[in-house]
């Protein structure tokens, strides 16, 4: 019989054809062939063409994940057992964050409280945090500038230079971070300089006659040193006008430069070292003013112009307010690399000196001016052990050791706190008070600190992971205040006089900060953590000026303040990693929260018995679409005194406690402390002219709160809205943007107190404002 072989070969139309085992049927085999294979061809690379779009589509969709480093290491964000808010450059660069103060923008549990100047700002935490204008005061919101700790919040205020990221961290943080910080923290953290080369600059202009010029530099300088360089200057004028000195209080004139070198000391060493200096100065930063019934008619009588708007932006004060200050800060961060560990040593010197002056009476009378010198050194050094490796077990230990001099005005006649002026009429003695006559104060106050500390994880289940840490904190303050009266009225028989009891106090104390937590894995990208930690922060002295010469060296000390938190929170990325959202529940028990307050003349500091925090945080981001993303943040809390009896007193309140002349703050709210903070932003980009063209807006709603330390109904300040935006295109080397702030212009009470020497007469108080709207343009270019 004769056979025939058949062929079955599918064809691209999905026929079936048979053919023989002839010359012509492999030829027409081989042309099917070859045309099925370059079919085949074309359908595989159309489809990994699409394949790689619809990659890049989702990748475009997918919110970047952010490496923090909150535990003192570097993790994913869904791994930290905390509630951290990180805000990197490019978020920091859509949202407009230019300026330390508008951090608070993007962070509904911050609160930036600005008053007298930039050095005089506080930060408060879940509605915790401490007036910064007793210098020697340390703050419950502690400021850290890449992992180094500054002992002033106001050191940070101005222009943002050359940021990679800003995390913030909620609740206590003793343990892991030196220095003591009950409330939480603010981590700054620098660009480090790269091996590539790159440069960069930019300028912004605005209303109120505002510029700002910024740029810099970086790269490798030879093999295993790399340098940056980075400098910021802008000036701008004030919002507040004065009839009588002729100023317009508010503005400013800022110059930052930053430089660092980083060594590769061969395979398993390396040394950073930053040097930083600013200076600022300007006709900041005045209040305005609700003056009283008195004052009004006593300079109605000489005939002197008053404002009785708190809330024009208009004043009428005889002296300027003025600021002046520069600052240097140098740091060494070297690290070696064993099999097992990684030795860290970070040391840090700071220095600030400024200077501010100030209207005494806040009005057209020329009674006196105030000047406040500050000047302080502090030096930091940590040694810190990490461990290396993927095992079960990880831990960190190490040592710290923080020493801070600090020194307020000076006994020299040359440089005098206040002086009397013209509208003083001469007194006879034993009063000896005429115009010219002044008074010099000094107050030294010397801070030792040494802590040791250790922290152990364990990774209990391939789900579970649990943390352990300590600190054992040691610290002694001193304090020595004298003051001299020097009477210059009469200079032949000018005289001066040392002010009776002059303050010399010591104090030394210890004590553990601790934390536990617990970190449990839902599912790849959900997690779940529950912490209960106690944070500690030593007591000291008050070393403000004493007006009435009251405040002996017992009423001058205050205790130490521990704090009890628990917390509990979830973090999850979902949706193709299209959305995330982290949400934290807590509780904070603050015994003896250290707590000051503005009396008219001087500040008074108390331990408050207990003050609770307790509240909700929400907050993420969604991509439903590449390039469409809402960022949003939402805060309820519930902040009050538990229980105050010494609290202070606003004008007209009855005192509970009538030799203190102080009153009972129980149940009460706390100052600067919403029920409700909501932060959403939305942005859009699309590809625009060989770039990418963007929009974004930012909302922001605070409700009622008070802006007054002693709780005085007229500062309440009602819910408001704050609106901001910005619109622009970009391309990898330049960029151009519209910008606008508080679009609205909306005016709001940010802090409060009583007038000062007409306050505690007739009920006069001094209000601080935000900013008004601001807009302009900013153009950058990058190498």
């Amino acid at each position: 019989m004769n056979t025939q072989s058949v062929d079955r070969t599918h064809a691209a139309d999905g026929q079936i054809i048979y053919a023989g085992n002839t010359a012509i049927a492999r030829g027409v085999r081989a042309v099917l062939f070859a045309a099925l294979a370059a079919a085949t061809g074309t359908a595989s690379a159309q489809e990994a063409a699409a394949q790689e779009a619809a990659a890049q589509e989702a990748g475009a969709q997918q919110i970047e994940e952010i490496i923090v480093t909150a535990t003192r290491r570097e993790q994913s964000f869904q791994d930290v057992p905390m509630a951290v808010s990180a805000l990197d450059s490019q978020r920091l660069l859509d949202a407009g964050v230019n300026e330390f103060q508008k951090l608070e923008s993007q962070v509904p549990s911050l609160e930036i409280e600005g008053n007298t100047n930039p050095f005089t700002t506080s930060l408060r935490v879940r509605g915790m945090g401490n007036l910064a204008n007793i210098p020697n005061f340390e703050p419950a919101v502690g400021l850290f500038v890449d992992g180094a700790y500054r002992s002033r919040s106001g050191v940070a205020m101005g222009d943002l230079l050359d940021v990679e990221r800003i995390e913030v961290l909620r609740g206590p943080q003793s343990v892991l971070y030196p220095k003591n910080v009950t409330a939480g923290l603010i981590n700054v953290i620098t660009q480090r300089p790269t091996d590539d080369f790159s440069a960069w600059a930019g300028a912004s202009f605005g209303n109120l006659d505002y510029w700002q010029l910024q740029g810099g530099i970086n790269g490798a300088l030879t093999e295993g040193v790399r340098g940056r360089l980075a400098a910021v200057t802008s000036d701008r004028d004030g919002s507040f006008n004065d009839s009588v000195n002729g100023t317009n209080s508010g503005g400013y004139s800022r110059t930052a430069l930053r430089g660092q070198l980083e060594f590769d000391l061969g395979d398993r060493a390396s040394l950073r070292l930053v040097a930083g200096y600013s200076e600022k100065e300007g006709d900041c930063c005045s209040p305005d003013v609700l003056p009283g019934a008195v004052s009004q008619r006593f300079l109605g009588l000489l005939g002197r112009p008053v404002d009785t708007n708190p809330l024009n932006r208009k004043t009428t004060y005889s002296d300027p307010y003025h600021f002046e200050g520069d600052q240097y800060d140098l740091l060494a961060d070297f690290s070696y690399e064993f099999d097992w560990a990684v030795l860290t040593s970070t040391t840090s010197l700071d220095h600030f000196d400024v200077k501010a002056q100030i209207d005494s009476e806040q009005s057209a009378f020329t009674a006196a001016v105030f000047i406040d010198r500050q000047e302080s050194d502090a030096f930091g050094q940590e040694f810190r052990l990490t461990s290396s490796g993927d095992g079960a077990l990880s831990w960190m230990t190490g040592a710290y050791f923080y020493d801070n001099d600090f020194t307020r005005g000076s006994l020299d006649s040359n440089e005098p706190i206040f002086v009397l002026g013209p509208d003083i009429v001469p007194l006879p003695a034993p009063f000896n008070g005429a115009a010219g006559d002044q008074s010099s104060f000094k107050s030294q106050n010397d801070t030792r600190h040494w802590s040791l500390f250790g922290q152990v994880d364990w990774q209990a289940t391939e789900r579970t992971k649990l943390s352990a840490g300590m600190r054992y904190i040691d610290e002694k303050k001193s304090i020595d205040v004298r003051s001299n009266y020097q009477v210059a009225a009469l200079p032949s028989l000018a005289l001066t006089t040392t002010v009776l009891n002059p303050i010399v106090a010591e104090r030394s104390t210890d004590g553990v900060a601790w934390n536990l937590s617990a970190l449990f894995d839902i599912t790849p990208d959900t997690t779940v953590y529950a912490t209960v930690s106690e944070g500690y922060k030593a007591g000291g002295y008050n070393g403000d000026w004493d007006a009435g010469g009251t405040l002996t060296a017992a009423k001058r000390e205050f205790d130490d303040e521990t704090v009890l938190n628990l917390e509990g929170g979830l973090k999850s990325r979902f949706w193709n990693d299209q959305a995330t959202l982290n949400l934290s529940l807590f509780r904070s028990e603050f015994d003896d929260f250290q707590n000051a307050s503005f009396l008219g003349l001087s500040f008074l500091v108390r331990n408050a018995e207990k003050v609770v925090s307790q509240g909700i945080e929400l907050d993420g981001s969604v991509r439903p679409m590449a390039g469409l993303t809402f960022d949003y943040a939402v805060t309820y809390l519930d902040a009050e005194y538990d229980k105050f009896t010494q609290g202070a007193c606003y004008f007209g309140r009855t005192p509970t406690n009538a030799a203190e002349r102080t009153c009972d703050l129980s149940g009460e709210t706390l100052p600067n402390a919403p029920d409700w903070r909501t932060n959403l932003g939305v942005q859009y980009e699309h590809a625009l002219a060989a770039g990418t063209g963007f929009v974004r807006a930012d909302w922001g709603y605070t409700s009622e709160q008070n802006a007054d330390t002693g709780l005085d109904p007229r500062a309440e300040q009602d819910a408001y809205n704050l609106w901001s935006a910005r619109m622009g295109w970009r391309n990898g080397r330049y960029s151009v943007s519209l910008w606008g702030e508080n679009l609205t212009d909306e005016t709001v009470k940010t802090a409060a107190g009583p007038q000062t020497v007409f306050g505690g007469i007739d009920g006069g108080m001094q209000i601080y404002l935000n900013e008004p709207r601001t807009y302009g343009v900013t153009m950058d270019v990058r190498f």
